[in-house]
């Protein structure tokens, strides 16, 4: 299961989080993908990826993370950022929308040339209202010219 939570403390061997604002969690140096650095940029404590300059986990961060082990005594979380959709909200929300907008980039290509196909289809039959809603525009230079 994935859960949210906030980064509130760094070290070389540990992420420590805040889940739901009461409940804590730790993510071990073993539980972190080999792509995190632990570094020191401008007096901060990151971890920052070596594969996405962009990729940055520092304290204040909104990560999300794979629990491993629950405690429901003292209500303590162990998780783990091993799998790739793993790491900071921000980045990995970013890179979803990418991600989406290249589908429907791809959507809207397949569409238009399934509609093209079907206009070239009708050619000997009754003209339909989808081929005249792809009628090509002419520029202002050709439309002056032709009513001159």
């Amino acid at each position: 299961m994935l859960v949210e939570g906030k980064v509130v403390r760094l070290t070389q061997a540990s992420i420590h989080v805040i889940v739901l604002g009461f409940s804590s969690a730790i993510i071990t140096d073993q539980d972190i993908r080999e792509e995190f650095n632990y570094t020191t940029k401008y007096g901060e404590e990151v971890f920052a990826s070596r594969s996405h300059k962009r990729h940055v986990i520092k304290v204040g961060t909104m990560i999300r993370f794979l629990v491993k082990s629950f405690d429901e005594e003292i209500l303590h979380i162990s998780g783990s950022l091993k799998p790739a959709h793993t790491g900071s909200i921000r980045w990995l929300d970013k890179k979803s929308k990418n991600v989406c907008l290249a589908d429907s980039t791809t959507k809207r290509r397949e569409v238009e040339g399934k509609s093209e196909m079907q206009d070239n289809e009708t050619v000997g039959a009754a003209v339909s209202s989808v081929s005249n809603d792809h009628q090509i525009k002419k520029s202002k230079k050709r439309r002056f010219a032709e009513d001159h």
